[in-house]
């Protein structure tokens, strides 16, 4: 293999990792890490709701918090839900996903307490504004489940929208979830597209006049 063919060949392989890494993108993330935000949600003895500062909301509208242990909000860093009694609902902002493609969906779940066959966490996703359809792995967890890690991938798109459902009804069952998260594959623009081939067109010109 003579020199010019080696050059090529690595050439080739820069940029091929090159766009890979920048490529790679989380499209939107939910950690409630953010101290401010602690509190944040729906909490008894009347359903109050506060989603100031934050970019989603809930509905509680078929829940009852009505206790003031009773809550569906951020509380120790992550999302959770106690003794709501009745059928509490996260959603995420509609993400726009038009500049990515194989989009993946992942949120952690974890569950306490004794549950029964009406309790649950579910995890669904709109696309382009269809129909809610649960997530492939771990998506609908009814009953104790202890911990798990809800996923959906593969998804191309406009937007998408992540849902969570939650239902228990007592003080001793909490649900909770955290780092919501969306990743996707970048769209490479155009000009960047224009700029690698035009490089490495002057690379493989270089090598021929050498040889």
């Amino acid at each position: 293999m003579n020199n010019s063919n080696i050059i090529i060949i690595s050439v080739c392989l820069y940029v091929s990792s090159m766009l890979t890494i920048a490529n790679a993108a989380v499209v939107y993330t939910a950690d409630f890490s953010n101290i401010s935000h602690d509190e944040k949600g729906g909490i008894g003895p009347s359903n109050q709701v506060d989603t100031s500062g934050v970019d989603w909301t809930i509905d509680i509208s078929s829940a009852t918090l009505s206790a003031v242990d009773d809550f569906f909000k951020v509380n120790n860093q992550q999302f959770e839900g106690q003794d709501i009694d009745g059928e509490a609902i996260w959603l995420s902002p509609v993400i726009n996903i038009s500049s990515f493609t194989n989009i993946n969906l992942s949120v952690e779940f974890n569950e306490a307490g004794t549950a029964e066959s009406s309790d649950f966490l579910k995890a669904s996703y709109k696309l382009d504004g269809g129909t809610e359809t649960f997530f492939d792995t771990n998506g609908q967890n009814i009953d104790d489940f202890t911990s798990v890690t809800a996923t959906h991938s593969g998804l191309n798109g406009s937007s998408v929208q992540v849902i969570i459902r939650a239902s228990n009804n007592a003080a001793t069952e909490l649900h909770s979830f955290d780092n919501v998260l969306v990743e996707g594959t970048a769209i490479p623009e155009v000009s960047n597209i224009s700029l690698i081939i035009g490089l490495f067109s002057l690379v493989i010109l270089s090598c021929r006049k050498k040889d």
